[in-house]
């Protein structure tokens, strides 16, 4: 199945929205990477400002397709949509500061939206195991469980 190009900006509501990462959130980015409850479950070692810039701010697209996520117009989180043979998936991590808020729930839910409308399907997201709020925020947005022998697989049906 062929795809279209996710969108540029994806409005999530009551205040959060979602626009494409750029150079000048990497130190943003490189920070909340630093923090324990966001590095415990994104890779487990902060991400370094270089990397960053290679990686979290559109040079992959339209591989992956980088955005940061806003509340209230301040920067709060990061989030990546990717494909590559045949596979389409969500990663996203939100501030420490902002966790617990619901910020992720809207935006993963207008992500997801956005990718499906676009072609993206299946659409999978993959968080560690022990990482039970986002197990159930991808239960809470309509992803269904899917055994894997080192990570929770959900996959949106569309």
């Amino acid at each position: 199945m062929t795809h279209r190009a996710p969108p540029r900006d994806v409005e999530a509501g009551a205040g959060v929205e979602l626009r494409l990462a750029r150079d000048s959130d990497a130190d943003a980015i490189a920070g909340w990477t630093r923090a324990p409850e966001v590095l415990e479950f994104w890779g487990g070692r902060p991400v370094e400002l270089d990397e960053v810039l290679a990686k979290y701010t559109g040079r992959r697209a339209p591989d992956v397709v980088s955005y940061v996520i806003l509340a209230e117009g301040r920067r709060v989180g990061y989030t990546q949509a990717w494909h590559r043979a045949g596979r389409y998936g969500i990663d996203m991590f939100i501030a420490a500061d902002a966790q617990g808020r619901g910020i992720g729930s809207r935006a993963a839910r207008a992500l997801a939206y956005e990718l499906i409308t676009a072609g993206w399907t299946p659409l999978t997201v993959d968080p560690a195991v022990t990482n039970t709020r986002a197990i159930r925020l991808g239960g809470r947005q309509g992803f269904a469980r899917r055994a894997r022998s080192k990570a929770s697989v959900r996959r949106l049906l569309s």
